[in-house]
């Protein structure tokens, strides 16, 4: 699955089967942990279309910030299959709610770690199924 972030950006997670999970790889390299050292690796992947601003601090450090709340396209991977999806988030005390595109059916997770990935409203997500 690609991630559409642009350059050294880029994100790609490779599906292994023999596991059940995905491998991040980050600008072309395999991502790892910073405070482990390990690969990142996860069950299931979220993808998010979300808008999101650019601000600076006061030391002029730039952050992103999002918009979160509302509804919006979303995408599961889980047990190397893609799951077109829609999201909504009322507000700060409400959990998010993913439902199914096609069915409006809430989206179960595979018991394990959920890597969540939000991209901006004009990019693109793309998914190549194994063989």
């Amino acid at each position: 699955m690609h991630v559409g972030f642009a350059g050294k950006y880029k994100v790609r997670w490779d599906y292994n089967p023999d596991t059940n999970r995905y491998s991040r790889y980050w600008g072309g390299a395999l991502a790892t942990d910073r405070s482990t050292g390990q690969p990142v690796t996860t069950k299931n992947i979220i993808v998010f279309k979300a808008e999101s601003n650019n601000i600076q601090d006061d030391n002029g450090t730039t952050y992103n910030t999002l918009n979160m709340y509302g509804s919006g396209d979303a995408w599961v991977y889980k047990n190397g299959r893609e799951v077109k999806a829609t999201w909504q988030k009322k507000n700060e005390r409400r959990s998010f709610v993913i439902r199914k595109r096609d069915t409006d059916e809430e989206m179960k997770l595979t018991p394990g770690t959920t890597f969540i990935q939000v991209i901006e409203p004009y990019q693109e997500v793309r998914w190549e199924p194994e063989e």
